[in-house]
This record gives C-alpha cells, sequence and structure tokens, in this order.
C-alpha cells in the first residue's frame, strides 16, 4: 500500500526536501503587529525574519490551520481515492490537532 503525507508547518520541514519526497505542507499563519505571514511557500515569513521582529520588541501570535481549509485538503484525497496518513503536532501544544 503506497500513501500520501500530509504534514504542517510545525513539522519544520525544508520545503525542498518536502518537494522531492512528495510530502504536502499546510501552512500555519503568524500574525506581527497586525500583519498576516504565511509559513509555507515563497512569501513566508522565515525564522531569522521573525527572531528578528521579537529581537524588536514584537509579540507574534499563530493561528492554526482553518478547519475549512483542512476539510478541502482531505476532501480532495478522499474523492481521488489516494490513501493519506496526516502527521499532526502534539494536541497538547496545538490545536491544529
Amino acid at each position: 500500500m503506497t500513501f500520501k503525507i500530509l504534514t504542517d508547518s510545525t513539522a519544520d520541514l525544508d520545503e525542498t526536501w518536502a518537494k522531492e519526497h512528495d510530502v504536502e505542507i499546510v501552512g500555519l499563519s503568524i500574525q506581527i503587529d497586525g500583519t498576516h505571514y504565511e509559513t509555507v511557500g515563497p512569501d513566508k515569513l522565515t525564522s531569522p525574519q521573525l527572531l528578528a521582529e521579537m529581537q524588536k520588541g514584537a509579540k507574534p501570535t499563530t493561528s492554526q490551520v482553518n478547519v475549512g481549509q483542512f476539510q478541502e485538503i482531505f476532501k480532495g484525497y478522499a474523492q481521488r481515492k489516494e490513501n493519506l496518513l496526516y502527521i499532526a503536532f502534539s494536541s497538547v501544544l496545538s490545536g491544529t490537532y
């Protein structure tokens, strides 16, 4: 049996590695001083950028993946009859689980 692996950006996987290994990453978002940033994709907020903002006194907040977004992703796999393994962050540490 083969399956696709899905995780979110809390896994902290390198996006190039994930593409090479066919792992799909869903991004959480970060808010800093009213500005919304993504954690996956070409315009993502990088760790050095985040740390620089925090050194300036910013207090970032994170937002879990939208339930509707997850529903669409899982629905797509179900409709294609593709086996999927979702690897989640601990439910103690994140509501994304």
